[in-house]
C-alpha cells in the first residue's frame, strides 16, 4: 500500500506579492482589486497556512533570474 505523504501548498499570488514588500495600492493597481479584497485574501491565505508544516510552504520571495 503507497501511503501518499502531505502536499505541498503554494501561496497565492496576493500573499507572494506582500511578501516580496509589495503595497496594497500597488497590489490594487496592478491586480484591479479593492484593498478590502487584498486584506481578504491576505487574512484566507494566513488561516489557510496556520497549522502547515513550513517545508511544505513554497517560497513566496520572488528572485530575478540575475540574482540566483
Amino acid at each position: 500500500m503507497n501511503i501518499p505523504g502531505p502536499e505541498p501548498v503554494e501561496p497565492c499570488a496576493i500573499w507572494r506579492l506582500l511578501t516580496n514588500g509589495h503595497t496594497y495600492d500597488q497590489i490594487a493597481t496592478l491586480l484591479h482589486i479593492s484593498k478590502a479584497a487584498i486584506l481578504k485574501a491576505e487574512q484566507d491565505q494566513n488561516r489557510r497556512l496556520r497549522d502547515v508544516d513550513p517545508k511544505l510552504i513554497a517560497d513566496p520571495i520572488i528572485r530575478t533570474r540575475g540574482a540566483q
